[in-house]
């Protein structure tokens, strides 16, 4: 294997390293289990790195294997950005949910759903262009899987920060709608009593 094709390798093993195993980490962990697919995509960039190995094998053939390894390399961190958005973009939702009913602007004077909405914004105008680059531009659709990732890790960071924060505002949300249940209930439950009261009969007989 000459000095190219050498540091070609050691480009992927590098990049193996320092991103797809943090990933994949990151991935195991949120679903307590690693997808096939990624297993898949690591197992064939392997296979292709075994095959330069060969007996007799040309430089321009070791070439064409990294890089069909270092592509399969890539579509695994691809994927592991797809498998994180998910995750993340449902967590997201699920917030929404919870606090529709909630003053999100009050918590530290708008900064908060100021942040909030924008880098959502922007990790779903990514996570579009990136399904359009697909299939056209790898690298480009590489990249704008990256940057919908980061930004939906960020809103998560935002909403973990500011949790205490939130959940008051749930709880004295809730708090108001029990309290108007209650006074419903009270005044419902008052004029059941007086209307049929002795005193209401006596009236009704006298007018």
């Amino acid at each position: 294997m000459n000095k190219r094709n050498n540091e070609y390798l050691v480009d992927i093993f590098k990049t193996y390293n320092d991103v797809l195993k943090v990933l994949l980490a990151e991935v195991e962990a949120t679903y307590s289990a690693t997808p096939t697919l990624l297993f898949n995509e690591i197992r064939s960039s392997f296979d292709h790195i075994a095959r330069t190995y060969r007996d007799g094998i040309e430089e321009y053939e070791i070439e064409n294997q990294l890089k069909k390894a270092q592509s399969h390399i890539r579509r695994a961190i691809i994927d592991c950005y797809k498998f994180l958005n998910v995750f993340y973009q449902e967590k997201i939702v699920k917030f929404e949910k919870e606090t529709r009913n909630i003053d999100l602007i009050s918590i530290d004077n708008g900064r908060f759903y100021n942040e909030f909405k924008q880098n959502h914004e922007l990790a779903i105008e990514s996570l579009r262009e990136a399904k359009k680059l697909e299939g056209i531009d790898t690298e480009a659709a590489f990249q704008k899987y990256q940057e919908s990732y980061n930004y939906l890790y960020d809103i998560n960071q935002l909403i973990t920060e500011n949790y205490k924060k939130v959940t008051y505002k749930i709880f004295r949300q809730s708090s108001v709608y029990i309290s108007k249940i209650l006074i419903w209930v009270i005044i419902a439950l008052l004029s059941g009593i007086f209307l049929s009261s002795p005193v209401l009969k006596i009236l009704k007989s006298i007018f």
